[in-house]
């Protein structure tokens, strides 16, 4: 075995690259008729700590909702209330405008979908005692 010294230079950005991304939604799939729906939404803000970011909620190229954010850390929670007017199904997307300097552009919004249902599940359950499953129903 010869002893070698190995000497190793880092090379690089000690600074993170600039992105936004749109991580992941939770929004529910379905719906009852007048029912208000929440749609959370984690965004990797990985660079753009402190700098004011406007997200927006669109459906069919039309803005139903938009927050301004500034975040503090690399991860930011965003959510949105949506009413249950109408019984059809919504497309949606959760997006934001290409920022300067952004390492990619191609993660800054993600769509989903939402049904709204007018039809509620009726239960007639008939037991001698109220047990757990008649606290849960009702």
């Amino acid at each position: 075995m010869i002893n070698v010294p190995v000497y190793a230079i880092p090379i690089g950005s000690a600074l993170q690259p600039r992105d936004l991304a749109i991580a992941s939604i939770d929004a529910p799939e379905a719906v009852f008729l007048r029912d208000q729906a929440l749609v959370r939404s984690v965004l990797g803000t990985a660079g753009f700590e402190g700098e004011e970011l406007t997200v927006r909620l669109e459906s069919n190229g039309t803005v139903i909702q938009q927050q301004n954010i500034t975040p503090s850390t690399d991860s930011t929670v965003v959510s949105f209330t949506l009413p249950a007017d109408q019984p059809v199904r919504y497309d949606y997307v959760i997006t934001s405008d290409p920022l300067p300097g952004e390492l990619r552009s191609d993660n800054s919004s993600r769509g989903f979908r939402r049904k709204v249902v007018d039809n509620k599940a009726r239960v007639l359950l008939l037991d001698g005692d109220a047990r757990w499953e008649f606290r849960y129903l009702n």
